[in-house]
């Protein structure tokens, strides 16, 4: 049987926060909670559509947090944010 290689490193070296003049924004991540461990984690965005002001987009904050943690389980660090959401039958002018 072959030997077994050791696993490598695919993490692209970052331009945002890689070497010591980006300490200023390693330092931001940090305030988010990570550490130095993280910053070896590729970055993972959770994007949601959630909105208070829909009922078919409220449930969408419980999934984003499934994903989060999906992502924390695979060894991701995941940043979730939000993104724009319309509802058709109040911003649109339509009957619904």
């Amino acid at each position: 049987m072959a030997e077994e290689q050791p696993k490598k490193d695919l993490r692209i070296k970052s331009h945002v926060y890689d070497g010591m003049v980006r300490s200023p924004n390693r330092a931001m991540m940090r305030a988010t909670g990570m550490t130095d461990a993280d910053f070896k984690k590729p970055l993972v965005g959770i994007i949601s559509a959630w909105a208070e002001n829909t009922p078919c987009n409220m449930h969408l904050h419980d999934f984003g947090n499934v994903a989060k943690a999906s992502v924390q389980d695979a060894g991701g660090w995941p940043v979730s944010f939000g993104t724009i959401t319309v509802s058709d039958g109040i911003a649109m002018g339509t009957p619904g």
